[in-house]
């Protein structure tokens, strides 16, 4: 406390009112006037009031650090216990959005340390000769990993024998178990193979980083088992380790070159046949049984016919489907057929 504020507060404590009428206070005896002197009495009385304040204020001087080290104390008190009472009075608040945003951190940065933290089995790449399980073709012959010439060399077999099978009329899981028999039978087991109805696409990259990719449209079909056939007994050798990468190259140019071992009539006429047969054993009579093989010789053109505008094979097969039922209802209708047959 300063010696302004002692004084002002000194001074406030003691009221100094000069008596309008003078008179003994109650309790005290009348001070001494000299000659009955009014003036001189209350000089004494003003001198009697400054001592009284000079000791009043150097008493204040004295005990003033004590009382303010223990206000201060006392506060210090009050303020660490003023926690405890409100906890003890009131639930704390719960930030609950802060919560949840520190568990996802959590859990977020859990997940990223498993993932760069290691490789586990589920994390590597499958190997392509995996697909070639429960298939012929599934305990090939792996051999070394070829130059990047060679394995481009390759690329171009494997997507040359996708080709041919897909002309030949082989399914996209038979030609893409093939791709990968005899990529892997060749030297190049990290093959990756794309395949559409028409499409085949195959990716590879060498050891280097550099990446090989082979593409083949089929834009025709032609059914043909035989070559189909010669093209399944070429993969087989390849995975058997009977048959190298160029002697593979040499037979593949000879297959593609092979003829039909029947001429196309023999065949028209062998479609004829099967409906006929299939018509005799549906109850059909000795009127159906010629109409349905004529029925079927006719549609069979009629579809190779329409084969050459290269329209889909969907709509051929409906296309053909309608015709037949046409040539049925009609031949009912006139009277060739009876209505049961």
């Amino acid at each position: 406390m300063s010696d302004r504020e002692l004084e002002d507060a000194t001074t406030a404590e003691v009221r100094v009112d000069s008596p309008t009428e003078p008179g003994p206070v109650r309790g005290s005896s009348p001070a001494p006037v000299e000659g009955g002197n009014p003036e001189a009495g209350s000089q004494a009385l003003r001198e009697l009031l400054e001592r009284t304040r000079l000791q009043r204020l150097a008493e204040l001087r004295e005990s003033s650090p004590e009382p303010q080290t223990e206000d201060v104390a006392k506060a210090a008190a009050a303020k660490a216990a003023k926690p405890g009472r409100s906890s003890g009075r009131s639930k704390p608040r719960t930030d609950h959005r802060g919560a949840s945003q520190r568990i996802a951190q959590k859990v977020a940065r859990r997940t990223v340390g498993k993932l760069v933290s290691g490789t586990t089995e589920n994390t590597q790449p499958v190997p392509i000769v995996t697909a070639l399980k429960g298939t012929p073709y599934q305990a090939p012959v792996q051999a070394q990993e070829p130059s990047e010439d060679e394995a481009r060399m390759i690329l171009d077999l494997a997507a040359d024998i996708a080709a041919m099978m897909m002309r030949a009329g082989a399914g996209t899981s038979d030609v893409e178990v093939s791709v990968i028999a005899a990529c892997t039978a060749c030297g190049l087991a990290t093959v990756e193979v794309d395949l559409t109805s028409n499409t085949l696409v195959v990716h590879y990259s060498t050891s280097d980083g550099r990446l090989l990719t082979v593409m083949r449209v089929n834009r025709g079909e032609s059914t043909h088992f035989a070559k189909l056939a010669s093209v399944h007994k070429l993969v087989t050798d390849l995975v058997d380790g009977r048959l190298e990468f160029h002697e593979a190259r040499s037979r593949l140019d000879a297959i593609r070159t092979q003829r039909r071992p029947f001429p196309e009539w023999f065949t028209t006429g062998a479609w004829g046949l099967m409906v006929g047969a299939l018509v005799l054993l549906l109850g059909g009579g000795p009127i159906a049984v010629p109409l349905g093989i004529a029925m079927a010789i006719v549609v069979f053109q009629f579809g190779k016919l329409i084969g050459r505008t290269h329209l889909p094979s969907f709509f051929i097969t409906a296309l053909q489907a309608a015709s037949a039922t046409l040539i049925a209802t009609t031949a009912g209708d006139v009277g060739i057929i009876n209505s049961p047959q």
